[in-house]
């Protein structure tokens, strides 16, 4: 099988747009990631929708567990994603994409972000955009 360019597309959402609908679950996310190092890039993104957050602790400090601080991270991302569907109806997901690595300059993507499971403007989505929530269409492309 021949590897090329897959034209990919997502929905993101702004942190900061998160913040206005979760911000203790959100807090509790990017508090425990600063407390014990980890970066939030698009290798954190990626591991946690896959459900192994260990190939993110590479560079854990030796003092912590990796066991257990990925199912912490597992768990505070799943807290704000359920808290975020439960106040909104819309399913967010973390996810990362390296566009140096494995995109294209023009992605507009790069590095961890949030992804909504939008593909079109339900009733809930619309809602989201009527309470001023931002969120938009984002295209990358993806070697593979």
């Amino acid at each position: 099988m021949g590897m090329g360019h897959s034209a990919c597309k997502t929905t993101t959402i702004h942190e900061s747009e998160v913040d206005k609908i979760v911000p203790n679950e959100l807090k509790a996310f990017n508090d425990y990631l600063a407390e014990i190092g980890v970066d939030k890039n698009y290798q954190l993104g990626q591991d946690i929708q896959n459900g192994d957050i260990h190939n993110s602790l590479d560079d854990l400090d030796e003092k912590y567990d990796v066991d257990e601080v990925a199912e912490k991270i597992s768990e505070l991302a799943n807290a704000l994603c359920d808290a975020f569907e439960k106040a909104t109806g819309v399913s967010i997901y973390t996810q990362g994409h390296d566009s140096e690595e494995n995109g294209s300059r023009y992605d507009d993507v790069d590095g961890f972000f949030w992804e909504l499971s939008v593909y079109q403007l339900t009733p809930e989505a619309q809602a989201l955009k009527e309470k001023g929530i931002k969120f938009e269409d984002a295209y990358y492309v993806s070697f593979g």
